[in-house]
């Protein structure tokens, strides 16, 4: 093997590295991890000047875990309970998310139906953010 040929198989050999490397990268950036929980989130205050609220529902959140990934897509997991003495259908406008940069966030969900005092647990994603789910609500 000439010089050459030589430097060619070493330069090639470099180059097939990042590569490989990237689709393993790719992968673990999609996991979700659990983000740490925010304890009296109630005092989150951040100005509403576009005046977005949940549509009032007779749906409460009774438990809720926020996860994210390096991607920046962020998902909730959250236990959710049918006030109602009757059958609910839950939508993405009765739940929002605040994020710690102050802006609010529908899901993006399929509408699932409750029974009446029914409590059900589901995953909502809330889409790509730089910033982390601060606060969940729903409105009575």
């Amino acid at each position: 093997m000439n010089k050459n040929s030589l430097f060619i198989a070493i330069v090639s050999s470099f180059l097939l590295i990042p590569s490989s490397n990237a689709a393993s990268t790719d992968e673990l950036s999609s996991n979700l991890m659990i983000e740490q929980s925010i304890v009296n989130s109630e005092v989150i205050k951040f100005k509403n000047d576009e005046k977005l609220y949940p549509e009032a529902s007779d749906f409460k959140i009774i438990h809720s875990v926020t996860m994210s990934n390096e991607r920046g897509e962020r998902w909730a997991t959250l236990t959710i309970s049918n006030q109602a003495t009757g059958r609910r259908i839950l939508k993405n406008h009765h739940i929002m998310a605040v994020f710690a940069n102050g802006k609010r966030r529908f899901p993006i969900i399929d509408e699932n139906t409750f029974e009446s005092n029914e409590t059900l647990s589901l995953s909502v994603y809330f889409g790509k953010s730089k910033f982390p789910i601060l606060k969940l609500l729903t409105r009575e």
